[in-house]
């Protein structure tokens, strides 16, 4: 009962430090915390995690894996931020950016669109 308590706890405190503008990996860290202290084995679980790491290779080589991945994602996103392909709205398309093809709408006014075959 104490662990789900715990779990509570930690999810309402982590929502309430997010709310403070505490960064939120010492928000999820605090969470964590508290929910190790309240799940009543607080080293056991640490050294199973450890000897499991150590003795089992298949459990290592999937924790690597899932490590490379967060850390390329990471690399991926900060250097798509700083060339700036990544941005929260696309640049506006202007004469620089227009495909050289498309005629712009003050070239094509006034004439007919072709709807025959092209000779």
């Amino acid at each position: 009962m104490l662990s789900v308590i715990g779990v509570i706890v930690a999810f309402f405190l982590i929502v309430a430090l997010r709310l403070r503008n505490v960064d939120f990996s010492v928000s999820i860290l605090v969470g964590s915390v508290i929910i190790s202290l309240t799940s009543g084995r607080l080293l056991g679980v640490l050294v199973e995690a450890g000897a499991i790491m150590v003795t089992n290779p298949v459990e290592r080589a999937s924790t690597l894996n899932i490590c490379a991945a967060v850390a390329l994602i990471t690399v991926l996103g900060y250097g798509l931020k700083e060339t700036g392909l990544m941005s929260e709205r696309p640049p506006e398309p202007g004469p620089a950016r227009a495909h050289p093809g498309h005629l712009r709408p003050a070239q094509h006014a006034g004439r007919r669109p072709h709807v025959g075959p092209l000779q």
